[in-house]
């Protein structure tokens, strides 16, 4: 199977539909818990009541909704990061991998402010990814500044990417001081209209949504699914970065950049991601984004013998923490 996603034709396409499709017969099957969704409509700013309460009374139209959406961006980052050199070969294996990572937490398949503002910020760090070999990137800071609070309005954790930009900005354009001032002024923009909208809406009661997304975790689903994807997360990652560092190949110095920004990107996303009641919860989906790509390494490298065993291995450990620990 390893080897349908790697060749990256019309076949493969149709395998990772069908792959999507296979993860979701358990969502549609066991829905996710609504303790794990709590408020999963309720932007920094703005509140969508509508969408909370189509999902109580039809869950399973929202749930195929956000699997039509999900297949579209994980096809769509796979594409970025082809297009990005980050691997050595055009495969549709970072899109599979997301996919099938991101079926082990339920909450994380279903379209919400958080998958919203990962998706927005996962366009930003793409645009970025560019800025260390363009002349005058004034546009492109601009636009990624615009990207990144649109990922803080939908999901406020997420205003930690502005520190991550600024450095990615003080780094790829060697402190560049007009680079700076547009990145701040793109991310500034969508914040002055939304609060322009929400004063012509006189909306007054900002703050209840913006407090709503500072929880921290202060329980877990069960301990046992808690520790067993824990455990199968820590060592996928461990094994990601030892073969990130000896791939057995030569990876080109600007290509050595874009994977350390993306080791950076998980670290920050991670710390967004856990803000929320109960861990995982549907925030954890901002994480999983980069998590996806770093993990991608395990599967493509010159160490073919093991690729197999290690993608059959992640599979069946996803198929088990669906059936056995999520039923």
């Amino acid at each position: 199977m390893l080897n349908v996603f790697k060749r990256n034709d019309a076949l493969s396409f149709v395998a990772l539909v069908l792959l999507a499709m296979v993860l979701k017969v358990h969502l549609l099957m066991y829905p996710p818990a609504w303790s794990s969704l709590q408020g999963f409509m309720k932007a920094t700013l703005f509140n969508f009541p509508g969408i909370e309460a189509f999902y109580q009374s039809n869950p399973i139209a929202w749930i195929l909704l956000s699997a039509l959406i999900q297949t579209i961006f994980a096809v769509y980052l796979n594409f970025t990061l082809i297009r990005q050199k980050l691997f050595q070969q055009k495969t549709l294996v970072p899109a599979a991998v997301f996919l099938i990572y991101s079926a082990m937490v339920p909450a994380c398949n279903i379209l919400s402010v958080a998958y919203i503002s990962g998706m927005l910020i996962f366009i930003a760090f793409s645009l970025s990814m560019d800025l260390y070999q363009m002349q005058d990137a004034r546009s492109r800071v601009y636009n990624i500044g615009i990207f990144a609070a649109l990922g803080t309005l939908f999901f406020f954790p997420s205003v930690l990417f502005f520190l991550l930009f600024l450095v990615m900005i003080l780094i790829l354009r060697s402190a560049n001081l007009k680079d700076m001032v547009a990145f701040v002024l793109g991310y500034l923009t969508p914040v002055y209209f939304a609060f322009g909208i929400r004063f012509l809406l006189q909306k007054k009661n900002t703050h209840f949504y913006f407090y709503k997304h500072l929880q921290l975790p202060l329980q877990v689903s069960t301990f046992l699914y808690f520790g067993v994807i824990t455990l199968i997360s820590i060592l996928l990652l461990v094994y990601a970065a030892y073969l990130n560092n000896h791939a057995g190949y030569r990876i080109p110095i600007g290509v050595k950049k874009k994977w350390n920004t993306v080791f950076w990107y998980f670290f920050m996303a991670a710390l967004a991601g856990v803000f929320a009641p109960e861990f995982p919860a549907y925030t954890w989906i901002v994480a999983i984004i980069p998590f996806s790509i770093i993990l991608s390494q395990c599967f493509l490298n010159n160490l073919e013998k093991y690729n197999t065993f290690t993608f059959y291995f992640f599979l069946l450990a996803v198929f088990g923490i669906q059936w056995f620990l999520n039923s």
